[in-house]
């Protein structure tokens, strides 16, 4: 005979169910089969956070190794033309400052 959900208000846990127990317990007070349990530890949020990362994951398409090579390339360039760039409007902007510090 079931008993109705609406008459155990409270949790395990408020009902003075230690730990452990808490996963083997209905919210209706039933002990519930350990196939259920487990379903209901894997309703934790990091291990949802780690299924649901690996099945984006899963979707990637994922560079080949002359893709990848490729664009290494192009990010390492792009670096040294930056920096060579912003080495000049340095070296530019200290001299400037320099010739205006001299005049004052």
């Amino acid at each position: 005979m079931a008993t109705d959900p609406s008459r155990w208000p409270f949790s395990a846990r408020d009902r003075g169910f230690p730990g452990p127990l808490v996963p083997l317990l209905e919210g209706n007070g039933h002990i519930v089969s350990r196939s259920s349990s487990i379903a209901q530890r894997s309703d934790n949020p990091i291990l949802r956070y780690i299924r649901e990362t690996r099945a984006e994951l899963a979707k990637v398409t994922w560079p080949t190794r002359e893709e990848g090579l490729r664009l290494t390339v192009i990010v390492l360039i792009v670096t040294a033309v930056s920096s060579v760039f912003l080495w000049a409007v340095d070296t530019v902007f200290s001299f400037l400052i320099a010739q205006f510090l001299r005049l004052v």
